[in-house]
This record gives structure tokens, sequence and C-alpha cells, in this order.
């Protein structure tokens, strides 16, 4: 077989593999994509595809550094893909660079101003930097462009549940499960809002579902248990409670292990230690002076 044959031969391969994956996300099957985009990359094909779904399952484990990597190779290939590029915020964003994600987002939305993605996103780093009238303008545009995607939606439950707004964060997320009955932010803002107008049955009706069905992200998954456990000590299920707790704390605990206990981090029991030197050593008139008449008021505990 000549050089030009088996070049033939290899780009029919490649385009085969290809058509294969594309054929398996068409169907949902996103396990097999990714068996296939794996086995194909250890090949030696260079397709941006492939490397983001190899990132996308080093995600999935807790592997962002690695993932990134992925989506980096995949960017060098399609610098102008606003899908790799949402992609390569996400997992910015999963290792609380946040800055960093907004970056990426910024340049997404240059290439695209009014993919739905790019504006979603953003809103929700700006959520999380605390940016709450930045995040809602951009989640009304992302639903304003595409009224049925749920993700904004839900956004704008999570702004609404924190300005105290029960009612429209319970709605909010009601209209996001109508149109994706499973999605998971969508029912922990519900059960947050449940919860906090005193009714833990409702609240523990959705988590439970979304607990047993597996599969949810370390962030998404303590925070359903430990809603789970407000919704159990609410009910008086204390030892539940407890558990549930303690299953939000392990999961914490993996999810920000790299952020506490690597590249040379301290300890919280060192963190201790060392604010209880520097009040040791401190002069106790420096912080220990009565406050003046001014600064409190008997009536006013919270002063």
């Amino acid at each position: 077989m000549s050089t030009t044959e088996a070049r033939a031969r290899n780009a029919a391969a490649d385009a085969k593999t290809l058509r294969a994956i594309h054929t398996a996300l068409g169907t949902s099957d996103v396990a097999r994509a990714i068996a296939l985009a794996k086995k194909a990359v250890d090949g030696g094909l260079k397709d941006p595809l492939l490397y983001n779904l190899v990132a996308h399952e080093l995600g999935e484990q807790g592997r962002f550094a690695e993932a990134l990597a992925q989506l980096r190779l995949a960017y060098e290939l399609a610098p102008r893909d606003v899908i790799i590029l949402n992609a390569i915020g996400l997992c910015l964003m999963l290792q609380n660079r946040v800055d960093e994600a907004i970056e990426v987002y910024d340049v997404a939305m240059a290439i695209d101003p009014n993919l739905p993605q790019s504006l979603y996103n953003k809103g929700d780093a700006l959520a999380t930097l605390g940016d709450f009238d930045g995040a809602q303008r951009h989640f009304e545009r992302a639903v304003q462009v595409y009224p049925d995607y749920a993700g904004p939606i839900a956004g704008l439950a999570s702004l609404a549940f924190r300005r105290g707004d029960l009612e429209g964060a319970k709605a909010l997320s009601e209209r996001a499960l109508t149109i994706e009955p499973n999605f998971d932010l969508a029912i922990l803002t519900f059960a947050e809002s449940q919860i906090a107008q005193g009714d833990p049955a409702s609240a523990r009706a959705r988590l439970e579902p979304l607990l047993a069905g597996g599969g949810l992200k370390l962030d998404v998954s303590a925070k359903a248990n430990g809603l789970l456990g407000d919704a159990l000590d609410a009910q008086g299920r204390a030892d539940e409670a407890f558990a549930a707790y303690a299953t939000a704390g392990a999961e914490l605990r993996r999810l920000y292990a790299d952020d506490y206990t690597g590249r040379g981090a301290p300890s919280v029991l060192e963190m201790a230690r060392w604010l209880l030197s520097r009040f040791e050593a401190a002069d106790p008139s420096d912080w220990m002076t009565a406050p003046g008449p001014s600064a409190a008021n008997a009536d006013d505990p919270a002063s």
C-alpha cells in the first residue's frame, strides 16, 4: 500500500470516528462519546471536540488542571470556538478563578454577543463575585435571546432568593423546572425558598430524588446535602440532619482539598494557632476598650 493510500485510509478512519462521536452525542450517549474521544486522542487524532470531551470527564472527576490543559489544546486549534471558550471559563470557575473566567467569557461574547450560554455563564460568574445587578442583566439578556433556557431563569431565581424575595425565587424556580424538570440549580433554590418559608417537607420532597439520582457535581451535591440537613433539622430529625451535614462537609473537603491542603497552604489548625499567637502578643487595650455611648444601644442588640 502506498503512503498516499495509507493517508487516505487514515483520514477516512478519522472521519468515521468523528461521525460516531457526533452520533453518540446526538442520542445523548455522552459516555460513549467520551470513550471514543479518549481512544481517538490516545491514537493521535487532534480535534477540538475530542479535547473538549476528554476535559469534560476530567472535570467531572475533579481533575480541573488536567481538564484545562485539554481545553487549551482545543483552543489552539479553534481560538474562535465559543463553545470551547465557555468550557474554559467553566473550568476556571470550578477552580475559583472567577476573574479569569469572566475575561474568557468576554472574549466569547466579543465573537458572538448573543450566545445565551456565554451570557448565562458570565451572569453566574458575576453573581459569584456579588455583582447581582450585573448578573441580573446578563441572565435577563440570555432569557430574552432564548426564552426556554432553564439556566438563566434559575439564575434569576437564585438572585431573587438572595434579595429576600422568596415568592419570586420559588416562582422562577418552578418556571425553570417546567422547562427542565431535573435542573439541579432550580431545585436547590426552590428547596431553599421552601425551607425559609417554613415548609421543610416540600424541600425534602425535591432534594431526596435529586440526590438519589446521582451524577451531581461535588459542589451541587454538597449544597443539596446541606439543604437536606436544614430540612431534616427543621423537622426535628437531628440524627438524619447530622448525617446529611457530615456528607456535605466531606464533599466540600474533597472539592476544596487543593485550595486548603495543597501548594503549601496552611491548614485550619495552623491558621488557628497563628491567630492565637497574634492575640497573645497583642496589647489588649488596643481592642478591648468599651465602645462609646453612640456605638451601642441597649434597645438594639444588633448594634
